[in-house]
C-alpha cells in the first residue's frame, strides 16, 4: 500500500499543536534529570518537633515486614520530564487519527522456513497536522518470538494514544521463530538459540526504522526523534537493538538509511535469561524460575554510558519476565549515567499496558513526560 503526504493530511487546519507552538521541538541537546529539593523548616519550635519525632518513625518503620519496593525511588528520579503539554495531554480527538494498513517496508528470509516474508506495518498519524516534522515511534508486537501480529497485544491502543500527542507511529509484523526453535528444553541446551531469533526480530525493526528514514520527507519525520519501542518479545528485541554492541543490522530493506535511534519504550522487556517464575516476593525478588542466567543469555552489561534513554514499563507482579529484570536494567543504567525511568504497575502483571494507558491511574502523565523529555520535545 503506498500513501502520500496528501493522505496525511486531509485538511490543513489549525490544531493546537500549530507550527509556532511548543510542538515544534528545539534542535537535540543532552538533557539531566532534575533533583529532589527538601524544604527547610524556619521555626524552632518545628524543627525540635521533627529532630525528636523522626527517630520513632524509623523505628517504627524497622518493624514493619511489608517493605516498600526499591522502585518508588526511581519514581522520584523522573517522574516528569521537561516536555510541551501537547506531547503528554490528547491534542486530537481519536477519530482525528488516521490509520494506514499494511505498508510494505521491506522483506527477508525467514532462516526457519526457507521463505521469503514480506515485512509490513500499519501507520497511525496524527489529524490535520501542520507541523513541518513530527517525532516518529516504531512499536514491536509480543508473542514469545514465535506469533503475534502488529494489530495484538494493544498494539493499536498504545499507537492511538501517542498520535493523539503529535508522534507518526508504525507498529510492525516481524519475522517469526516455529515454538520449536525456543522450547524450554532447547533454551537449556543451547540458550544462545534465543538470542539468535532476538537479533532476527531487531534486524527487520531496523529495517522499519531506516523505512521511516526513507520516507521522512514525505511523511515529515524528524529523522533525530525516533522511539523504539515494544512489549514482552518486541521489548526484548526493542532493548536489545539500543545497546548490545554489535547487533547485525540485517538485510531486510532500505540499505543506505541510518537505523538511529533516540529512546526506548519497552513494556516486560528484559536482556537477560530470567522467566516464567514461580513466586515474587515481597520486594519484587523472583524465585524458581524456569529460565534463569546462567546458562541463559545475559547482556545487561552492555548498556554504556552514552546510551539512549530507557522506559522500563513492568508489573510488579509479572512472574513471565519478573520485574527483577528491569531492576537489572535500571541499576545498570544508573551506574553508567543512562537516563532511566522505571514505570512500576502495582500490582500489574505480564504486559501491563491497559494499566498504563488508564487516565485514571497514575501512570500514563509520567511515562508520556519520559518518552517526551527524552527526546527534548520542550517549550522553544
Amino acid at each position: 500500500m503506498n500513501i502520500d503526504d496528501s493522505d496525511l493530511d486531509v485538511a490543513q487546519q489549525k490544531s493546537p499543536c500549530s507550527p509556532k507552538s511548543p510542538c515544534s521541538p528545539r534542535s537535540p541537546r543532552r538533557f539531566s534529570l532534575p533533583g529532589n529539593a527538601w524544604s527547610r523548616f524556619r521555626a524552632a519550635g518545628v524543627i525540635g518537633i521533627f529532630l525528636f519525632a523522626v527517630p520513632l518513625v524509623l523505628l517504627g518503620l524497622l518493624s514493619v515486614s511489608n517493605k516498600k519496593s526499591e522502585f518508588d525511588i526511581s519514581n522520584d528520579q523522573a517522574a516528569v520530564m521537561p516536555a510541551a503539554k501537547c506531547f503528554v495531554r490528547p491534542t486530537y480527538g481519536i477519530d482525528a487519527v488516521q490509520t494506514f494498513k499494511d505498508i510494505r517496508f521491506g522483506q527477508a528470509v525467514n532462516p526457519y522456513s526457507g521463505k521469503q516474508t514480506e515485512l509490513l506495518l500499519d501507520l497511525y498519524s496524527p489529524g490535520y497536522d501542520p507541523r513541518p516534522v513530527r517525532p516518529a515511534v516504531v512499536l514491536l508486537h509480543g508473542g514469545y518470538l514465535t506469533g503475534g501480529d502488529k494489530t495484538g497485544d494493544s498494539m493499536p491502543d498504545l499507537a492511538i494514544t501517542l498520535a493523539q500527542r503529535g508522534y507518526l507511529v508504525a507498529s510492525i509484523n516481524y519475522r517469526l521463530a516455529p515454538v520449536s526453535a525456543i522450547s524450554f528444553q532447547l533454551l537449556h541446551s543451547h540458550p544462545d538459540r534465543a538470542q539468535h531469533i532476538v537479533e532476527m526480530v531487531q534486524e527487520d525493526a531496523k529495517a522499519a526504522v531506516r523505512f521511516m528514514r526513507m520516507m521522512a520527507k514525505e511523511w515529515r519525520i524528524d529523522v533525530n526523534r525516533i522511539v523504539i519501542g515494544g512489549d514482552s518479545a518486541g521489548a526484548i528485541a526493542a532493548l536489545y537493538y539500543a545497546y548490545v554492541r554489535g547487533a547485525p543490522e540485517g538485510n531486510s530493506g532500505n540499505a543506505g538509511y541510518s537505523s538511529a535511534i533516540h529512546s526506548v519504550l519497552a513494556i516486560s522487556g528484559t536482556l537477560r535469561g530470567q522467566a516464567f517464575c514461580g513466586t515474587i516476593d515481597r520486594e519484587l525478588r523472583a524465585h524458581h524460575c524456569k529460565i534463569s542466567s546462567p546458562p541463559a543469555p545475559d547482556v545487561v552489561s552492555q548498556i554504556s554510558r552514552g546510551d539512549v534513554p530507557m522506559l522500563l514499563w513492568h508489573g510488579e507482579k509479572d512472574q513471565i519476565l519478573p520485574i527483577d529484570n528491569a531492576r537489572a536494567l535500571w541499576e545498570r543504567a544508573k551506574a553508567v549515567g543512562v537516563p532511566s525511568f522505571v514505570l512500576a504497575i502495582h500490582n500489574g502483571g505480564h504486559v501491563p499496558i491497559y494499566e498504563g494507558l488508564d487516565p485514571t491511574k497514575p501512570y500514563l502523565e509520567k511515562w508520556l513526560s519520559f518518552v517526551a523529555g527524552s527526546l527534548n520535545l520542550t517549550e522553544a
